[in-house]
Formats: C-alpha cells, structure tokens, sequence
C-alpha cells in the first residue's frame, strides 16, 4: 500500500498532505512528532528508480551543511521508499530568474552559497552533476538562505554511472564539457563548471550557450568558447575573469573544487554594485511621468546594467479608471473596485504595456473627466475607462480605449454576460487591449492571462468583500469574509493570503493571543504551497514577522512583495513599520517617494515614513508629506465616515499643522464613541501628545495598554509622544509593556 496522508512513518514523522506528484513519486508535508519541525517526505514507486533513490538517501545521508538540504531519516513501507528532509518553504532559483533579474551581489552571494555546499560535497567525495537554478533554493524567498537541492544524480567521484558509459546525465545548458560527451570519470571540476554557467546565468540574463534542442546546447559546450561576460554587462574585471576561467573547456583550468571556487569568489571585492531594494516592474509604472524618461533609481540594481540584448523601453502606458458604477447600489462599490483592480492586474502580465498603479488612477474615481485630461495628468499614451451594472445574475460591462493625445477611440466593447463569466470578460478584456496596441503575446504572457486563482465566483464575490473590508479597518468582518471564501473554494490562494495579513493585524493591532499568529502561519503557508509567486502572501508573510519583532525578517519579505509587484497592497506599509521600528528611519526616508506613488491612496502607509522624518529632524520634508496624509484621511473619512481610526489619525494630522481647534474637535468627536480599539486609542494618546497636553496623553496611554496596546518599540521611538518620553509615568508604562511583551512567545 503507498504512503498517504494520516501515515505515521518510523514512529516518528506525521504525514500530513501531499504537495507535489512526478513521474517518480510524490513529495509530502509531514511532522516530526519529536521536535514538531514539519518535514518533507520524498517517495519513489517505479521499481526502475529505486535504485536511484537508494543512492541519492546514501549520499545525503552523509553530508551535514547549512546548504544542503538537511537529511532526517529514510526507510520502506510496502515496498515503497522514502526520504524525509528538513521541510524548505521559498522557491528555486529558476523561478526567481523567471520573474526577476538580480543585482550583481545577489547573483554573487547566491553563487558563493552554492560553492560553499559543493565544497562540503567534494570533501566527501560526492559530485552533484546537475547543478542548475531549479536545483538550487531560496529558503523563505531569500538570496542569504541557500540550499543546494536533488542528489538523484550525484556520485561519488571514481563511482560507475547508474546509466552506464556514454549515455549523458545533467542539464544540456549547465553541462561540462566532459559531462556533455559521456566521460566516465567526472570529477568536481564538472560541478565548478556548471556553477560558473549558473553564476553567468544570474548576471547576464541567459545562459552561455543557447540553442533549439539538448544536441545543440551540448555541441556549443563541447566546441564553443562562451562569450566574455564584460561583453554583456558591466561587471568586475576580476568576477568576469572567473566566469571565464571557471567555463573553461578543460578542466584543468577550472578551480579544483567548490572550496577553491569559493575562496576565489569570496576575494573579489564586489561592494556598491547591489540595489538595497528590487526595482519596480517594468510593467507597471511606479510614478506619473512620462515612459520614456528613465527613472534614476533604476540604476541602482539589476537593471541598467546590461550593454547589450536590453529590451526596447515601452511606449504603451494605460491608466485603466474605475468602471462606473451603474448599479444604483451603493453596496456595489466593493464589486466594481474589484473587477476594475483585477482588469489592472491582467494588464500587468502583458510586459509590452505599462500599467499605473491603483493609486495613480484613484484620483479619478467617480470624478468626470475625458481621456486627454487624465494622459495629460498622468502622461498616459492610453486610458481605458468604462461602467459596470449589475442586475441580478446578470452582468453589463461597457469599456473603451482611448488614445490621450487625439481623444480617439482605439478598441470599445459592451459584455453582457451572466455573473459567472466574469473571469472570461476580464480576460478578454487584456487580449482585446493587446490586439488593438498591436501587441503579441508571447506564450508566457497567455498563459499567464489564462490563470486564475478560483472559477468559483462565490468565492471570489466573498474575496472581493473581504479585501474592501480590510481597506475599511473592519477587521473582524474581513477575516469572517475570507473564511467564507475558502469554504466555497478552500484552495483559494488570496483568500488565505487575505487571513494571514487580517490575523497577524489582529495579533499586534488588538489582541496578543498566540493563536492570530498560528492561524496566519497556517493560512499562508498553504496560501505559498498553491501559488509561491503570490505577492499578497509575502505581505502576510511580512506582518507575522513583525508581529514578531523580527523586523529585518519582516522588511525583506515586503522587498520579496513589492518585487513581485510594486504596488501590492500592504507591502510599503509594512516595510516602512519594520524599517522604523528597527531605527532604520534613513532607510525608509529613502523610500517615501516611490511608496507614496505605488500606495499613496492607502492612508496607512504614511505613518511609518512621516515617522521617520520627524524622528530624524526633517521637518522641512515632513510638513508636504503631513498635507499629503491629511488629503488621504480626509477622502477615507469621506467615504467611510465610520472609520474612526482615520478619524483619529486625522485629528492628529490637524494638531501637526497647527490646526488646533479642528484637531480638538475631531479628537472629542471620536473620544465621544467609547471606543475599544487599542491602536485609536493610542493615536488619541498620541493627539494629546502633538498638542502638548502632557497629563491626557499620559493617561489615555495608559488606557491604549490596558485595552491591548502593546508596540512598546514604537511608542518609545514615536515623535508624536516625544513630550512625554522623558516622564517617569512613561518610563513606567513602557517597562511595563516590554515586559508583557517578552511573556511566552508564540
């Protein structure tokens, strides 16, 4: 009988779900019983893999490295083997390469991570012989977390080859030459040859040899010199001499091993040459200017580096408006904000396009206005613009394109269709866009259209509910929306994305019970194991590890967030709270500008940067950025007049800039509602802080503690309370907090 989830193996390792399924076997999800690590279970059933997979457990078995996947345990259950390993949640680097390109230093640490592993490999003897970029891992997304995976087809060096002489095993485009013409005595050398075609990979782009089929790839191994690597990009002299020498077509001329790899890499000096933070997508506009002016941040990282085979910049840029809602039901608001979002993000997978952000096109929402006044706004090439009714089961969706400059109409057509076809309308919407610009898909760009994370609109009508209740702060109401969401498609992706950001909020807004944080744990792990692209589960994963304290933690899977998409929700704002909470506040003053024009219509995301340049004297940049906030909380008021945390933060923002009586008044009026909510209670205390009322502030922070408030790190660092730091009541009540918050941890 297979093993199968509910199995309990050696007594020890808990079989909890299957998570992949190949030709050879199946990998699970487990639990070691002993320590209550999860684990991955590996499993082969076709007889002719056995002996394989015996081998590669063999192998494991004897090397210990931080990165090489850790062994745990093996065995045989009727007939069926299996491998249990440490359990790795991240993804490969060639998915990585697939979506992003890295800066020189990431590509290199990645590199010299990989040496390091293959060093201890080649201590003991072994060869991995597939050194590749699906082969090597990016523990919890991140380039400082390597693991050098699949030891199916390493041997030990001097060791016969399973497939017998002659017969080719690796990867054609990371293949040694030597491994390429079927030599039986494959040493180390072939490992270093392949991490330095990987490593060339990372910095250039492509691999060094390209061809049609595997026969190609392995002839331009065998008789071709790669190209120089200072050809392509602009690169260290002495990194680009390694490359070469480390691509060298016989062996001798290679470093001996992943140890003398290692030490060569690790002698370069490659300081300076990495972006601090991913550069926008080239597909989505990040600021309102116009497509061909280069923005002079991209020259930091990746981009901008390459001489040759760089892609035309875009001249198609669309600000897709808010449909209208024509509705008549103000209830609708959540649907058309949804399906009009969702437009964008098919838009975004068309790389040929330029799309503006949410918060670039918000402006415009429910405000007349013509195609040539937004592209003149927002120097748009193109504005797609439109309206939505929705009668029952039924669905009417009017959209046009228009060309800024002339006023023209490119491409206009009217859906209607019943509501379960909504998902075919928003895909044909991104084709028809494509068709009209004259642009052809490439085949990754239509499958991508293609997907979707449900087919159940169920499902998605309680997504969409839910999203637009977290944007209101009714986090109670949000969470009971996603819930209802996987309940109609429990493999939903962004419905469990959605509960682990809902409850790590709830953990450090409003309630420290352990269990917020084990339920957004679980919610988003399962969010990675079904798609582990998903922009809105890194931003889940940021808040859980700020609920944590682990801020820089928390600020790198908010960069992993904005990588994937530079306008995810949530994403700013959780990176600026990590940076300022870990006194990094001239990091997230570097950042204000781009996280105002990727998320500015979210007024949460202000916060932490008007922070950080109050806490670091700036008030000169801080008074434009406080009337900035001041707009976006008075608009969130307006249209959520029930929103009293906004009220709040607003009647902060009056205090700020000397609006004294606007700012009392507002304070009073939400004071008035006793309100729970410790957060609005501390920004009450906060309030009182700005206006100089020491005794208020004092104790309405007492009140925020003794409701739930618990963001001691915070509070000590907030200039909103800076009237008061220095009050032995302060003192008293910060200690008292730091205490509650080193109690038993999650």
């Amino acid at each position: 009988m297979s093993i199968r989830a509910g199995d309990i193996l050696d007594g020890r390792f808990a079989v909890e779900r299957s998570v992949a399924t190949g030709g050879m076997g199946e990998v699970f999800r487990g639990l070691d019983r002993e320590t209550g690590a999860l684990v991955g279970v590996k499993t082969v059933r076709i007889p002719g893999g056995a002996e394989r997979f015996q081998r590669e457990i063999q192998i494991l078995s004897t090397l210990r490295h931080p990165g090489i996947v850790a062994y745990l345990g093996h065995g045989r259950v009727a007939g069926e083997f299996y491998l249990v390993m440490e359990w790795l949640e991240g993804e490969d680097l060639g998915a990585r390469l697939a979506g992003t390109e890295l800066s020189i230093q990431a590509a290199v640490s990645i590199a010299v991570q990989v040496a390091a592993a293959l060093g201890a490999a080649h201590s003991q003897g072994v060869v991995h012989r597939d050194v590749k970029p699906s082969n090597v891992f990016l523990a919890d997304w991140r380039v400082d977390r390597v693991k050098l995976l699949d030891y199916g087809v390493a041997r030990w060096a001097g060791m016969e080859t399973l497939t017998g002489t002659g017969l080719v095993v690796g990867t054609p485009a990371y293949m040694a030459p030597e491994q390429a013409c079927g030599e039986r005595d494959i040493d180390a050398r072939a490992d270093v040859y392949s991490l330095g075609a990987l490593l060339f990979r990372c910095l250039a782009g492509r691999p060094p040899f390209e061809g049609d089929n595997p026969n190609e790839l392995m002839a331009a191994a065998l008789h071709r010199q790669a190209p120089p690597l200072g050809e392509l990009i602009d690169v260290n002299p002495e990194l680009a001499a390694l490359v070469g020498q480390m691509l060298e077509k016989d062996p001798r001329r290679r470093p001996a091993d992943g140890a003398a790899a290692w030490a060569a890499l690790t002698n370069i000096d490659i300081k300076g040459l990495a972006a601090t933070l991913p550069s926008p997508s080239p597909r989505l506009i990040a600021s309102p200017t116009p497509p061909n002016e280069s923005n002079p941040r991209e020259g930091d990282g990746a981009r901008g580096r390459r001489r040759a085979n760089l892609p035309t910049p875009a001249t198609i840029s669309v600000a897709a408006l808010y449909l209208e809602n024509l509705s008549g039901a103000g209830e609708d608001e959540y649907f058309r904000d949804g399906i009009t979002e969702d437009i964008i993000t098919e838009l975004i997978k068309i790389r040929s396009i330029q799309v503006f952000p949410r918060a670039a096109v918000r402006t415009f929402r429910d405000h007349p206005t013509t195609a040539p006044e937004v592209g003149q706004a927002l120097h748009a090439t193109h504005v797609l613009a439109g309206s939505l009714r929705r009668a029952g089961p039924h669905l009417r969706i009017t959209v046009q394109l228009t060309e800024s400059r002339s006023g023209h109409s490119v491409w206009a057509e009217r859906y209607d269709r019943e509501l379960k076809d909504v998902f075919a309308v928003q895909e044909d919407i991104a084709r028809c866009i494509a068709q009209a610009l004259r642009i052809s898909l490439t085949p990754e760009e239509d499958s991508r259209i293609a997907r979707k994370h449900t087919a159940n609109l169920d499902a998605y009508d309680y997504f969409l509910r839910g999203r637009n209740e977290t944007r209101r702060e009714n986090l109670v109401l949000a969470l009971q929306m996603f819930e209802e969401a996987l309940r109609c498609d429990a493999d939903f992706a962004p419905a469990l994305a959605g509960i682990g950001n809902v409850s790590a909020r709830m953990f450090y807004l409003r309630d420290r019970n352990p269990q917020w944080l084990q339920r957004a744990d679980a919610a988003v792990s399962r969010a990675f194991e079904l798609d582990s692209q998903l922009p809105e589960a890194f931003v889940a994963r940021a808040r859980i590890a700020y609920a944590r304290e682990q801020y820089e933690q928390a600020a790198d899977y908010a960069r992993m967030a904005i990588e994937r998409r530079f306008d995810c929700e949530g994403s700013w704002d959780i990176l600026g709270r990590a940076l300022f909470a870990s006194d990094r506040s001239e990091e997230a003053a570097e950042l204000i500008e781009r996280a105002l024009k990727a998320t500015g219509d979210d007024y949460n995301v202000y916060i932490p940067y008007g922070n950080a340049l109050r806490a670091l004297g700036r008030t000169a940049a801080a008074e434009p950025l406080e009337r900035q906030f001041l707009g976006a909380l008075e608009l969130q008021v307006q249209l959520v007049p029930e929103d009293t945390r906004a009220r709040m933060l607003l009647s902060n923002s009056y205090a700020r800039l000397s609006r004294r009586a606007d700012a009392i008044r507002e304070l009073e009026q939400v004071l008035a509602t006793r309100i729970e909510d410790p957060h609005t209670i501390y920004n009450a205390a906060c309030g009182y802080g700005i206006l100089g009322l020491k005794p208020e502030a004092l104790a309405t922070l007492e009140r925020a503690v003794n409701a739930g408030f618990s963001e001691w790190d915070l509070a000590v660092r907030d200039p909103d309370l800076a009237c008061v730091h220095d009050e032995p009541a302060f003192v008293r009540i910060m200690k008292s907090m730091k205490a509650q918050s080193s109690s038993p941890a999650p």
